[in-house]
């Protein structure tokens, strides 16, 4: 790891003496290149983010990182019983009050945020893609997530029905909020809704569709997409937004960073158009049971345990991510629009004790581009599939010599990318 760019190993043989007794393990980095980094976080740059492992620090450029997983909690909003507004950026953030007047809209953001002194921002109403009063139940929460997938060619004022328990929506021009009401005009002529029957607005922003990935934070029940972001004081992140405002809230409080700008989609977070297993022997007994037993497994090994293989020097290797495949195991997925590659570290797991033999078959659209041969000690593959344009890529794994003794095939960081 140290000959590569994107990781530079910084520790000396007293500086890992001395943090490594100390190393509370909170924090994991995987790269784009599937490299797994556990430890805890030391700092965090626009460029780079430094991790102390167990072997010392060790800093990676945010270039190369796909996730930084941390241990924030994962309470919703709605568990909480707070608004929230959603930018044309992608950020929805928490939020306890909004107003909108002559074209701006101005929001008191709720903790864990905060914007300097103040937890108030103000930006160009354009800014605004959509905004909540008070997401209640799950109930509502999740009529409110199909409302807002609606297709509309206006904006959407979604209020509540007179027995609380449903939402409706009618299609209009939402001009101004304030603590009493929300006007909207239809028709022509402004009508003034008041405020304790609106759930809240979907405004119509036909540009959000071309604006660009950015870095996401995610906390809560809520993310933040910016431009950079950087540890202050060890505790804090602080977080550029694209309207020009800088977000801060407690590391403590962040589930994730996302870095790869949408370049990177992992199979493991997909749902499979087709999960077929066909056992060597075919036993009586409940077959949707077997076939779910015998399915591919997303971020995890059959036993449970992690996704491994056994690297070229006999050591071996972690992955956070990917897939593992029994022989006669079929998985399909939709190729993603506008991704190039499907990538993986692909060899067989480590933890049988048998020789085993697979055959790897990797099909785009019906048409079979790579058949490889694996056995027990081979050196991991590095996959790498042409996609761009495609419908479907299949993965297909079948026996080879002697049976399915042992025939586990592990993807490991198995992600389309563009």
């Amino acid at each position: 790891m140290s000959g590569k760019p994107w990781a530079t190993r910084l520790c000396g043989a007293v500086l890992c003496a001395m943090v490594s007794p100390l190393l509370a393990e909170d924090a994991a980095v995987l790269t784009l290149n599937g490299e797994e980094f556990v430890g805890a976080v030391d700092a965090i740059t626009p460029d780079t983010v430094r991790i102390v492992t167990s072997e010392g620090p060790v800093e990676v450029a945010t270039g190369s990182i796909h996730w930084l997983r941390l241990q924030g909690r994962a309470a919703s909003m709605a568990d909480e019983g707070l608004g929230r507004i959603e930018l044309v950026s992608g950020s929805v953030l928490p939020a306890t009050s909004l107003a909108v007047a002559d074209g701006r809209f101005q929001a008191e953001l709720a903790p864990p945020l905060s914007l300097g002194p103040t937890r108030r921002i103000e930006a160009s109403f354009e800014q605004l893609a959509s905004f909540v009063f008070h997401l209640a139940t799950p109930e509502l929460a999740d009529q409110w997530r199909r409302i807002r997938q609606t297709e509309a060619t206006a904006d959407l004022i979604v209020v509540k029905r007179r027995d609380g328990q449903t939402l409706d929506f009618v299609e209009g021009i939402i001009t101004a909020v304030s603590d009493a009401a929300v006007t909207i005009e239809l028709d022509g002529e402004p009508v003034q809704v008041k405020r304790e029957r609106v759930y809240g607005g979907v405004l119509f922003r036909p540009a959000a569709a071309s604006v660009p990935d950015r870095l996401r934070v995610l906390f809560g029940g809520a993310e933040l997409h910016g431009e950079s972001a950087r540890l202050v004081d060890g505790e804090r992140l602080e977080v550029s937004l694209p309207i020009g405002e800088t977000v801060t809230l407690p590391l403590a409080e962040v589930r994730a960073l996302d870095y790869s700008r949408g370049g990177v989609q992992s199979l493991s977070d997909q749902q499979p158009i087709v999960d077929e297993w066909r056992p060597y022997f075919a036993p009586p007994g409940d077959v949707a049971l077997l076939k779910e037993w015998g399915g591919a497994r997303g971020d995890q090994a059959y036993d449970g345990g992690p996704l491994t293989i056994r690297g070229e020097d006999g050591r071996i290797v972690r992955f956070a991510r990917g897939l593992a495949i029994r022989s006669h195991g079929e998985v399909s997925y939709a190729a993603p629009a506008g991704f190039n590659w499907l990538r993986a570290t692909v060899g067989l797991d480590p933890a049988p004790r048998v020789r085993a033999n697979i055959v790897l078959q990797v099909s785009v659209d019906g048409q079979e581009v790579l058949t490889r041969a694996i056995t027990t000690g081979d050196a991991p593959y590095e996959l790498e599939v042409p996609i761009a344009g495609a419908g479907a890529v299949t993965l297909e794994v079948d026996f080879g010599e002697g049976g399915d003794a042992g025939d586990n095939l592990h993807l490991g960081n198995a992600r389309f990318t563009k």
